[in-house]
């Protein structure tokens, strides 16, 4: 037992700093007592402690108050603030919900009274006190693993083992799940057992640029659960016909007459007809809308009341249900396991589980299909493993969590897919032997007629053993004969019809269960199925509901007041909205949703999740919060992994998603009606403009907020996680009270920090960026308190620009770095660059150069404006006089570049007003007065004869001179009155102009880039882009070209990043400015490329199909 002294040690150290800070004298004694007074072990070992405290107080009230500057107080304060916290943290196994937000609502100027002080403390400590938690470690796990094991699991592992290399597959898996998957988990997990709050809250605290995060994971989980949950009516609907003597799936029903069974159902299999016919009643098309499906009405209820029972009572509940759902599926998958291997022809199944194909460790389809299923496997994404893990006790070791969620998962998987595998290995052998037996039937017809001779009269004893003893007897048989039998028989190929199993709903619903009808007690086999069907539906049904019901619970206090009827009335409108997904096309929305939207937004989110942890909060100082939590440090590796291998894999995946997604084109299986079979359409453009409606609904504000969080200065990263915890009352408190304090003096700039009070009107940089500990700038701070003037004694003294305007915000100035750096020569030249460098090769130098090079002296011409504050004449003699002259050559070359750049512009205004014609002037030669094709047109192509001989009307040398053309004459005109309408008001007009101009030139441009990978022939253009000549990156000529290229593409030299960075203030963060800028030139670059080498190739493409057929 220690004493007092031992106990609260800090206490006493800051007792002193208390005297003369009487504003929180009275606070601290009342926290103190707090503290204190709950641990019996301290009472006892210190019993002098209440007449030690009343006498300090004594003497404390008799000191008058002294003047202080308002920093030393500040600090005093947060010095005592800090030492409390240590000596409250260090009682934490007694007191784990005691509140750590003790001094934070006490103004420094004020005084308020005791009682409010009091019940705001108790109200922010009731907040954290109150959150439940889970009654034991198995609830936590058991709900964990119920998310992760959804049905996916169960068909789509198998069906990408068969399709994807086999065993190699799983390599590949194995691989991607250590690399990304259980780090990934390892931090959602740690987020929220740390932070104790839900999806939306944890991220805000994160990273301050992260808050749509969570609200995007909100919306994920909504949208997902709205047709989710019509798949668990489904399941309902076929559990309860499961409870038929033979279930209506096993044969074709009859007619009303009874005379024979329907024709529909006759030209297909009894499964597909129930599915499609009786289930979902579905259309022949997406297009063709209806009224919901009756008979899936109740069952659709059903699910929700069900999920709705469950979560009535939050994770007290929850974690009871879960504890007997994910159990029980254990044991239902086991003895379907034990059950399916003994079924004939479950060894053909089981065979394919020692496949191993060499060319799958090479596919791109291969990894990309595995790393998507590691995402989905684990639930990455949605929101829920942070929302369970908040449920958790902190000192609870997340880690070890992660590999055993991660390796239950796994060993899940393994066993559904030997399951799945052994009951496919039956199905395709009972409909080969079925096949079989019909061409014996067929043969013995035909032979009986007349029609084969009688040494085409198969065997007698077929039945015994189908596949074996037909195959013999055909090989036994002459070459003449054999043709003639193979002429009139189906060919029955057991590989082939094991292989037909497709992905998604066509799995569960028509193949899985045709094969369960196969097997004898059929009726139990199939409850059994389904029930399993539900039991893992169910798990990530709560999973998705508690994504979405805690963020609204720890939102909005009403709905945690109220939290069963937030549950009715949720539930009750999701199942409103649920009804679209019954009607008979609602099966393909669905399916345009599972198939195409889900993944981009989930990777988006994961993205934006592993940036605020690694880059945005630091994965090293997260780390290290979490060490001491564990008793135990953590190994650094998972820093590397999170700050690199994560971002980069998770990058790669989305990138190759996209241009797979772009080349692909939409299609569904759809029920044909006429035919009875499935046959695949294409998606109409108005469903696809609706799943990138929603995809820009859930992403969007993700990168809006980083914008406006750019834009308003919002710091990217957290101070700590403690204090961003803290409400932020006193620090909006605390600056009024800077404001007051602050005393007058002169106007020169100066870096304050709260151990001097800043001018009045300083410029003032956060404390969280003078940290020279934090950031390796020990150098800086001897300086931090110095006017920019006075840093060196021998620097060149000049006059500060005191009136210059700035940009109205953040965004008009960024906008202008962007709008001049990427010009024409980056739609244009790079991509021609890159088709006669080396392709990929030239994109390699090109970063490379960039980084070494491009980066470096666009962030010093930036950073020279905006120190400076003045132009590229100014700004040049005043860093040293010798250097006079560059301003004037720079002004020389901007004057001269845009003579002839205007004319450019001329030049696009001209074709612009063309473009209005139809057809298009340049598309046909022009007729003569006779009627006739123009003959020198006729020598060349349409495009060349209007360019070089209508629009520039160019001579044959360049000596022959001659008048101005008049139609550019006006083009030119008018392109100098938009230039001067733009700039007529200087930086009021002009950074208007550019929200107009820039943003609307790149969503034109992103039209443009998807429209021309839509083209046929656009994959040709790709390739050629990716196929990267080594020898070009040993060439002379090509990193001159290189070089050349980016101080062009960047605008390196011309003055114009000085000028326009000039405008902002000094306090700006530079270095993310010019990041931002060489990044988005260099993406606009690469976008580019794509949209010229596809259009290239569909031009190819269109030539040689020309070529051919003249």
């Amino acid at each position: 037992m220690r004493s007092a002294q031992e106990g609260r040690p800090s206490l006493g150290k800051v007792e002193a700093a208390l005297e003369s800070l009487p504003e929180v004298k009275t606070k601290a004694q009342s926290l103190q007592a707090k503290v204190s007074s709950p641990d019996p072990a301290v009472v006892e070992g210190s019993p002098s402690t209440h007449t030690q405290q009343s006498k300090g107080a004594e003497s404390r009230l008799s000191v008058p108050h002294e003047k202080q500057s308002l920093a030393s107080r500040i600090a005093e304060a947060e010095a005592w603030e800090t030492q409390a916290f240590e000596a409250e943290k260090r009682r934490s196994s007694q007191f784990r919900q005691a509140s750590i937000f003790e001094l934070e609502d006490a103004p420094v100027k004020q005084r308020p009274s005791l009682k409010k002080v009091e019940v705001s403390e108790r109200k922010k400590s009731e907040v954290v006190s109150t959150r439940p938690l889970w009654a034991n470690k198995a609830e936590y796990i058991f709900a964990l693993v119920g998310f992760s094991l959804r049905p996916l699991n169960l068909w789509r592992f198998p069906h990408l083992w068969l399709h994807n290399g086999g065993c190699n597959f799983f390599i590949i898996y194995i691989f991607l799940l250590f690399l990304m998957g259980i780090p990934l988990l390892f931090l959602e997990m740690a987020v929220g057992r740390r932070m104790r709050q839900c999806s939306i809250c944890a991220w805000t605290v994160m990273g301050p640029w992260f808050v749509s995060v969570g609200y995007s994971s909100l919306m994920v989980c909504f949208i997902t659960a709205l047709y989710l949950n019509v798949a668990n009516g489904w399941i309902l609907f076929y559990l309860g016909q499961s409870f038929q003597f033979s279930v209506p799936w096993e044969r074709c029903p009859l007619l009303k007459n009874s005379s024979g069974f329907d024709p529909e159902c006759a030209r297909t299999t009894p499964s597909m007809y129930f599915w499609y016919r009786l289930t979902l009643k579905a259309s022949d098309s997406i297009e063709e809308h209806g009224p919901p499906v009756i008979s899936l009405l109740l069952p659709l209820l059903t699910a929700w009341c069900l999920v709705g029972i469950f979560m009535m009572n939050g994770i007290k509940s929850t974690g009871k249900v879960l504890c007997v759902l994910v159990p029980l599926a254990g044991v239902i998958t086991i003895s379907l396991l034990i059950r399916s291997v003994l079924l004939t022809g479950a060894r053909y199944g089981l065979q394919r589980l020692t496949v191993m194909k060499v060319s799958a460790m090479y596919s791109i389809t291969a990894w990309i299909q595995a790393g998507i299923q590691v995402l989905f496997a684990l639930g990455l994404g949605f929101g829920p493993v942070v929302i369970y893990s908040s449920y958790m006790d902190q000192p609870n070791n997340c880690l070890s969590d992660a590999f055993v969620v991660a390796f239950i998962n796994l060993g899940f998987s393994i066993l559904a897919m030997t399951f799945v595998l052994s009951v496919l290995g039956f199905w395709a052998t009972v409909l080969i032997h079925s096949c079989i037996e019909k061409n014996a039937e067929l043969l013995l017809k035909l032979v009986v007629q007349g029609k084969l001779p009688p040494e085409a009269l198969p065997p007698l004893n077929i039945p015994d053993d189908p596949d074996v003893i037909f195959t013999s007897w055909l090989n036994s048989l002459s070459q003449p004969i054999k043709n003639l039998v193979l002429s009139h028989i189906t060919e029955c190929n057991l590989e082939q019809q094991f292989l037909k199993v497709k992905e998604g709903l066509s799995f569960a619903f028509l193949a899985f269960i045709e094969a369960m009808s196969f097997i004898s007690g059929s009726v139990f086999w199939s409850i059994l199925f389904f029930l399993l069907l539900l039991l893992l539906e169910m798990g990530f049904m709560i999973g998705l509901l508690q994504g979405v019901m805690t963020p609204l619970q720890d939102t909005f206090p009403f709905c945690k007041k109220h939290e069963k009827l937030l549950t009715v009335v949720l539930f009750g409108l999701m199942f409103l909205c649920g009804l679209f997904f019954i009607q008979p096309a609602g099966v393909y929305y669905i399916k345009l949703l599972s198939d195409y939207w889900m993944v981009l937004p989930i990777i988006v989110i994961i993205i934006s999740e592993n940036m605020a942890v690694s880059w945005a909060y630091g994965s090293r100082r997260f780390l290290a919060e979490l060490g001491p939590l564990w008793s135990r440090p953590i190994h650094p590796i998972f820093h590397c992994l999170w700050c690199c291998a994560c971002p980069f894999v998770l990058l790669v995946l989305f990138t190759v998603i996209l241009i797979f997604l772009s080349l692909k084109t939409f299609t569904y299986v759809a029920w044909d009606s006429s035919t009875s079979k499935e046959v695949p359409r294409p998606y109409p453009s108005w469903a696809l403009l609706v799943m990138v409606f929603i995809f820009l609904i859930v992403t969007l504000p993700i990168l809006i907020y980083f914008v406006y969080s750019f834009a308003h200065g919002i710091p990217f990263k957290p101070r700590s996680l403690e204090e961003s915890l803290r409400s932020s009352k006193s620090q909006s408190l605390s600056n009024e009270a800077q404001k007051k304090e602050t005393p007058q003096g002169d106007s020169k700039p100066v870096i304050a920090t709260t151990s001097a009070p800043p001018t009045e009107n300083a410029k003032v940089l956060p404390t969280e960026e003078l940290n020279g500990e934090e950031h390796g700038m020990d150098w800086f701070n001897e300086e931090i308190e110095k006017p920019l003037e006075a840093i060196d004694q021998d620097e060149p003294k000049y006059e500060y620009v005191t009136d210059r305007p700035s940009w109205a915000n953040k965004v008009e100035y960024l906008m202008a770095q962007v709008g001049y750096s990427v010009g024409l020569s980056t739609i244009w030249r790079f991509p021609y660059l890159c088709l006669h460098n080396g392709g990929g090769s030239f994109i390699i130098i090109y970063i490379l150069m960039l980084i070494l090079v491009g980066f470096p002296l666009l962030v010093m011409e930036i950073a020279v404006g905006q120190r400076m504050h003045q132009g590229s004449i100014g700004v040049w003699k005043n860093m040293s006089p010798w250097f006079g002259g560059v301003g004037y050559s720079s002004f020389m070359v901007c004057f001269i570049v845009g003579l002839y750049y205007s004319v450019l512009m001329a030049w696009s205004l001209y074709y612009l007003v063309q473009s209005f014609q139809s057809p298009l002037p340049w598309s046909l030669c022009p007729l003569t007065k006779n009627s006739s094709f123009d003959p020198e047109c006729s020598r060349t192509t349409s495009t060349t004869y209007f360019w070089y001989r209508h629009v520039l009307k160019t001579t044959d040398e360049i000596e022959l001179g001659g008048l101005p053309i008049v139609h550019l004459s006006a083009s030119l005109l008018a392109t100098w009155l938009i230039i001067c309408i733009c700039m007529i008001k200087g930086l009021k007009s002009t950074g208007k102009m550019l929200y107009v101009s820039v943003f609307l030139s790149y969503i034109i441009f992103i039209c443009v880039l998807i429209r021309s990978l839509m083209l046929k022939g656009a994959d040709f253009g790709i390739k050629s882009l990716f196929a990267a000549q080594v020898p070009a990156l040993y060439s002379v000529d090509v990193w001159r070209r290189t070089g050349n290229h980016l101080f062009l593409s960047m605008g390196s030299g011309f003055g114009s990043f000085t000028a326009i960075s000039s405008y902002v203030p000094r306090s700006n963060n530079c270095i993310m400015d010019a990041s931002a800028v060489a990044l988005l030139n260099l993406v606009i670059s690469l976008t580019a490329t794509l949209f010229v080498f596809a259009t290239l190739g569909y031009l190819a493409t269109e030539n040689s199909e020309k070529c051919y057929l003249k």
